[in-house]
């Protein structure tokens, strides 16, 4: 959770590189989702057993990193 700054105060200069940080990682992050979204696996409806769906989302997650080298 980003530092709000409080009211009628200032956000001390700590709190202010941690939201820095925090928007930088959310950056990264939502892009991912994004790619694995736009993927022609994952925007159709999901067919087969159930067992398996996390196996290969995990698969589809571990590809999409290795792309990124994250």
């Amino acid at each position: 959770m980003p530092f709000k700054k409080p009211r009628g105060g200032q956000l001390l200069e700590i709190c202010k590189q941690s939201n820095h940080y925090l928007v930088k990682f959310r950056i990264v992050v939502e892009h991912k989702i994004v790619s694995i979204k736009l993927s022609r696996s994952v925007a159709h409806k999901y067919r087969n057993r159930r067992q398996r769906y996390d196996l290969r989302m995990k698969l589809f997650a571990g590809i999409i990193n290795s792309e990124l080298r994250i």
